[in-house]
């Protein structure tokens, strides 16, 4: 028979336990964290390729942040901003979110 002890308790690091939660990034304010990231990691290939290099892992990094964050957002934004809306403003998105998957399929 397995016993379980509900004794243990897991505290947060010391460094940890005073500091307050950060304020919840607003919508552009993502976007703009989101459009910094991914022009850090295209200056990354540029620069190598402009060396006379083929960007492989630069090329690698910048597809898999598109695919990690920029899609996930993308997702998110389609299904919690406009589930299932016919609004003329959620048609548009999805056009501009359809030619960002265009391009990172393309960038793969």
């Amino acid at each position: 028979m397995t016993v379980l002890s509900t004794a243990t308790e897991y505290r947060q690091p010391a460094q940890c336990a005073d500091q307050p939660a950060p304020p919840p990034l607003t919508l552009a304010e993502e976007h703009v964290l989101l459009l910094c990231q991914v022009t850090a990691r295209a200056r990354e290939v540029l620069t190598v390729a402009t060396g006379g290099r083929w960007p492989v892992a630069e090329l690698a990094s910048l597809v898999g942040y598109i695919r990690a964050e920029v899609m996930r957002q993308v997702s998110d934004e389609e299904c919690l901003l406009f589930p299932a809306s016919a609004n003329p403003a959620a048609a548009g998105l999805a056009r501009g979110h359809a030619r960002l998957r265009a391009g990172a399929e393309l960038l793969e």
